[in-house]
């Protein structure tokens, strides 16, 4: 092989590179250059992970309570308008069709078997086969039923072979030999396309009446036929498009819809409304035509749908669009005042600002300026953008200042005129660009480092001025009031009055308004003008100047009108009387009265779809009906002027689809009472959710309110579940509505809740607690009897003991009081013995005296005397009558003292007796007529029988005793 030399390989590499730079370069070119979008109403998309079935949706019907029924490849599936539930058969053949019909019953089509689902008391579908109980295995074997209607009071099964007609009881087979390959109802009756053959009809007989059709129909494919009115009727075919029926002139349908669906594949047709058809195709997605033969929209997978091919329609009772695909479920709203260009391609970006100037629509981005021609677009099937190249990077905001539009951008300011396109400012980015309200030949400019002013030249465009101020950093917010004040609103704190001249060119003195205006300095300050005013977002609230006291306060009135929306960040004034507020999750417009702002629209997130600009909420007006509202990836068109009708004929009603409660354990349990409107809750299940849906209809379309015993409606949110926590045991009326965004009331519903009383509070609780009562009241009446009787008995023993003890008492004071008085007879006994025996001695020794004195007296006599003194003196009668006295005064001490000393002898137990009264020793003596001192041997005496010890006493021992 040939060397190749070395500089022709430098010259086939410059070429390569060359080539590489030129298609890369033109292809930029063609790629920044024009972008082309599709315009379409929102697509919802329902994967089979939402499902959870297959990909392959054959079929869609929509029951008479508004839930959504599809025969998916794995069984049934049934919407709620919550939830997704599947009914999974049994064969491993995919379900085929599907229809919910206006008896409850819902309709499938299988391989060899159709019947239907019927529904128990407790809301849940159970399978019932027509097919295996009215006809034979041969009748049906290597069938699939491929679709289901009923028309008047019968049920049509169709496959390609057979159509089996039930008609409640029985079952009516009406097979062909050639392939029925439709079915479809038109002028109240059963028609059937046939191929070769051509069209018939299902008479009252359940025969095949050939209908009478032009020869060149007789092998089309024919779908259905659609009615227009009374002259006029469609005829949909597979392959060769629509043909026209007028005034029993069959002939191709010449218009632009027909021209693009001949050279497609139809497979479903459905009627929107009376003047909108959505025809689904296979590998085109849907086209949505009008009956005027115009499209009016194609959607495929360009602008959001799931797949191309498209196996079932449904228009649902909303006047939107159900489509099954061969890759999952999607859902149009067709009915809808919105219509969205989504940026799929990634080349537009984030819609910052959007205006109409000179027939061109202008959308400035995060990716730069692009524009397309109103007169042609219009904003109907698709649009095309023509980018701007010399805006480069953000495009923040574009406004009409005189007759330009200015558009301030990241790199500074453009005047556009028509094709002119003119750089006046490059100092820095532009945020905002407001006029001067007396002045029409200045605007001013809010940039990333000040504000600059502008002029208008002698050949009316604007040329940069002055610098009014370089120093703030990023203006977000400017105005200008008619007293040449300018005011400022930072990108991220404070905000500024400025005074200018009367030329409007200098500032004369400035003053910062931040936290001791009463703004809260770390969350942005909006600034606006209302009817001449200067308001100012801040800190969840509007506010105003007050040019008599010069300082900022709350505009109470302004915030008692717009009620939530006071929390606005932003303002924009789209006509004399109309403004929008606009939130974080919503827009407000009100209509300004001359009195009083009064709210007349809402578009909440579920329509922005969750894809508004953060924090650079925006909407303009285009013209008299329409808005556009800038999105992160594109923006939406609100037309005003297709509004739903708030009376529509057919209205969905919100149902409870699901309750449920936390027993003890936290475990979920299905309470089963969907298909009741009162019902009765265990105590033990008082922790209640309760899911609400409107069936048909997404949960992103509504929201909903409730009221539990009560007259105020709390608002749910986006949430379509309701809470109750320990609820309290009783009757409850709980109330329900559901809301569009508009705030109109969709439905309204009410259950009756009961719930239970605790078991401790049940009936057969209540008998048991009364049976228990009863005992305890029987028991306490036992023990009260017993009690008393006991008490009683207690009382009669206490009153004896105390009359025992009274007696004793009685008796010891009458003892004590004769003890005290035998002691005291003792004692004067004692006194008298005593006494007597001492006169008896005296007398005796007187008389001695006399004798000695008087010898001569009679010696007899004298001795008489003696002997009587004596006697006297020891008379035994003494003892025995001072024994008894002393016994009396001393419990038989002498008794006692002899049981305890037996030698005790009778002169000693007087002794003792002696001795216990205390009497001396010379008393003693007196008392048995002996001398003290024989007293006193008498004493020892005493002791040493007594056992006494020296030291002891012998009184006090006598005392003890």
């Amino acid at each position: 092989m040939k060397k190749i030399p070395k500089y022709c390989s430098w010259i086939l590499f410059i070429v390569q590179i060359w080539i590489y730079i030129s298609i890369s370069i033109h292809g930029y070119s063609q790629q920044s250059s024009e972008y082309s979008y599709r315009i379409s109403p929102f697509i919802r998309n329902i994967e089979n992970s939402e499902y959870k079935g297959a990909n392959q949706c054959w079929s869609i019907s929509q029951a008479p309570d508004g839930n959504i029924f599809v025969a998916n490849r794995l069984g049934l599936l049934e919407f709620n308008g919550s939830n997704w539930k599947l009914y999974p058969m049994e064969s491993i053949h995919p379900l085929r069709s599907v229809l919910a019909a206006d008896d409850g019953l819902i309709y499938y089509g299988h391989f060899e078997d159709f019947g239907f689902f019927e529904r128990d008391k407790y809301g849940i579908l159970n399978q019932i086969s027509i097919s295996d109980s009215l006809i034979s295995n041969k009748d049906i074997v290597n069938e699939n039923i491929w679709s289901i209607h009923k028309i008047g009071r019968k049920i049509y099964f169709r496959s390609f072979a057979k159509i089996y007609i039930y008609d409640g009881k029985t079952i009516t087979i009406l097979p062909h030999e050639n392939n029925i390959y439709s079915l479809f109802e038109r002028n109240n009756k059963p028609y059937v396309s046939i191929l070769p053959d051509g069209l018939y009809f299902i008479d009252e007989n359940n025969d095949l009446q050939k209908e009478p059709i032009p020869d060149f129909l007789d092998n089309k494919r024919i779908i259905t036929t659609i009615p227009l009115d009374e002259e006029q009727e469609l005829i949909i075919t597979v392959f060769e498009g629509i043909f026209q029926k007028k005034a029993d002139v069959y002939s191709p349908w010449e218009c632009e819809a027909n021209e693009l669906l001949k050279n497609f594949q139809i497979n479903k047709c459905a009627v929107i409304n009376n003047n909108t058809i959505a025809i689904g195709t296979i590998g085109k997605g849907v086209i949505v035509i009008n009956t005027e033969g115009k499209i009016i929209n194609s959607l495929d997978k360009i602008n959001g749908l799931q797949s191309n091919t498209v196996l079932a329609l449904l228009t649902d009772k909303s006047n939107n669009l159900w489509v099954g695909l061969d890759k999952g479920i999607d859902y149009i709203e067709l009915n809808s005042p919105f219509l969205y260009c989504f940026d799929r391609p990634g080349s537009l970006g984030a819609v910052y600002s959007a205006i109409l100037y000179n027939g061109r629509f202008y959308v400035g981005t995060n990716q730069g300026l692009f524009y397309t021609d109103w007169s042609n677009q219009k904003f109907e099937k698709s649009i095309r953008f023509e980018k701007i190249e010399e805006a480069q990077g953000h495009v923040w905001e574009l406004k009409i200042i005189g007759d330009k539009l200015i558009c301030n951008y990241n790199l500074g300011i453009l005047q556009i005129d028509g094709n002119k396109i003119k750089q006046i400012g490059s100092e820095g980015g532009g945020y905002t660009s407001t006029p001067h309200p007396t002045r029409d030949s200045i605007f001013y400019q809010g940039n990333y480092t000040g504000i600059l002013q502008f002029n208008k030249g002698n050949d009316e465009n604007w040329k940069a001025g002055n610098w009014i101020n370089d120093s703030i950093i990023g203006v977000r917010f400017l105005q200008v009031d008619q007293f040449n004040n300018l005011w400022v609103g930072e990108n991220f704190k404070d905000a500024w009055l400025f005074r200018l001249n009367a030329n409007g060119n200098t500032i004369i003195n400035s003053k910062k308004l931040g936290v001791e205006s009463n703004f809260n300095s770390r969350l942005k300050i909006g600034v606006f003008s209302f009817e001449n005013r200067v308001i100012f977002s801040n800190n969840n609230m509007y506010f105003t100047y007050d040019y008599t006291t010069e300082s900022i306060k709350p505009y109470k009135w302004l915030n008692d009108n717009l009620g939530e929306y006071k929390t606005a960040n932003y303002m924009y004034r789209t006509s004399e009387y109309e403004y929008w507020f606009a939130k974080r999750d919503k827009f407000g417009r009100f209509y300004y009265n001359g009195e009083s702002l009064v709210l007349t629209k809402e578009i909440k997130s579920s329509s922005l779809k969750g894809s508004a600009v953060d924090d650079r909420q925006n909407i303009w007006k285009i013209n008299e009906n329409r808005y556009v509202i800038g999105l992160d990836n594109g923006f939406m068109i609100f037309d005003s002027s297709s509004e739903k009708s708030e009376s529509g004929d057919t209205k969905l009603s919100l149902k409870l689809v699901n309750a449920t409660c936390y027993n003890e354990k936290g475990q979920i349990i299905d309470l089963n009472i969907l298909n009741f409107f009162s019902f009765e809750i265990p105590f033990k299940y008082r922790n209640l959710v309760f899911n609400f849906a409107i069936p048909g209809d997404l949960p992103e379309s509504y929201s909903i309110n409730y009221k539990l015993d009560s007259d105020e409606w709390i608002h749910n949110g986006i949430s379509k579940s309701v809470t109750f926590n320990y609820l309290p045991w009783g009757n409850h009326e709980l109330k329900m509505r559901a809301v569009d965004e508009s705030l109109n009331v969709l439905s309204e519903l009410s259950y009756n809740v009961k719930v239970l009383p605790p078991w401790y509070l049940k009936i057969y609780a209540l008998i048991v607690y009364i049976l228990i009562a009863s005992v305890i009241v029987y028991f306490i009446i036992v023990f009260n009897r017993f009690r008393l009787k006991k008490q009683k008995l207690a009382y009669l023993k206490k009153i004896k003991s105390d009359n025992t003890r009274s007696i004793i008492r009685m008796k010891n004071q009458y003892l004590k009081t004769e003890v005290q008085n035998k002691s005291a007879e003792l004692v004067n006994y004692t006194v008298l013995l005593r006494k007597k025996n001492e006169v008896l001695i005296r007398v005796k020794e007187l008389l001695g005296k006399l004798i000695d004195l008087k010898e001569n007296l009679d010696k007899k006599s004298t001795k008489q005397i003696y002997n009587i003194i004596d006697q006297n003196l020891s008379d035994k009668n003494d003892w025995k009558i001072f024994s008894a006295h002393f016994d009396g005064a001393h419990s038989k001490f002498l008794k006692k003292i002899k049981k305890d000393h037996p030698l005790l002898t009778p002169n000693d137990l007087q002794l003792c007796a002696f001795l216990k009264m205390n009497l001396s020793s010379k008393e003693i003596a007196a008392l048995l007529n002996i001398s003290s001192r024989s007293v006193e041997v008498k004493r020892y005496r005493l002791r040493k029988k007594l056992n006494l010890e020296h030291d002891d006493n012998l009184i006090e021992f006598l005392m003890d005793v």
